[in-house]
């Protein structure tokens, strides 16, 4: 529970400071995306989970829909806008990117919350395991003084 909570502070903390340029989440989502691609083709799943989040993000691409034509790929409807039919220019890192950095604050703060909860939740429970042992402690004495009486 411990490395837990000093995970979830360092994780708060990195997040808040660095953003998620300088971290390992673009590198991450632009190498994911580009085996999607080249995947979608013969893959069911990786077309879907693509199609997917090119839909609901608006974007296409890994860093633009140019990357369908480095794979020799045609550029899919998901790619295009549903009223207009034009393409997404931007990449679904890039928008990706900014969807989380507009929310890190949010995201680091539950984080430090949590960890902050737990480590009151760590304070009770040392407490009342204390207590318990006040307890158990104070009412063996009284019964041992009962029997040493008789």
């Amino acid at each position: 529970m411990l490395v837990c909570l000093i995970l979830e502070v360092a994780g708060g903390t990195v997040i808040l400071l660095n953003g998620t340029e300088s971290s390992q989440l673009t590198p991450f989502l632009q190498t994911t995306l580009n085996k999607l691609i080249l995947d979608s083709n013969y893959d069911a799943n990786a077309n879907y989970y693509l199609q997917t989040v090119q839909e609901k993000v608006g974007c296409c691409g890994s860093r633009s829909y140019m990357d369908y034509g480095k794979s020799n790929l045609p550029i899919p409807d998901s790619c295009r806008d549903a009223i207009s039919g034009n393409v997404y220019h931007e990449g679904c890192v890039e928008k990706f990117s900014i969807f989380i950095e507009k929310r890190a604050g949010w995201i680091a703060g539950i984080a430090i919350f949590v960890a902050v909860l737990q480590l009151l939740l760590i304070c009770f429970t040392f407490a009342y395991i204390r207590t318990i042992r006040y307890h158990d402690d104070s009412g063996r004495k009284q019964r041992y003084e009962g029997v040493a009486q008789s």
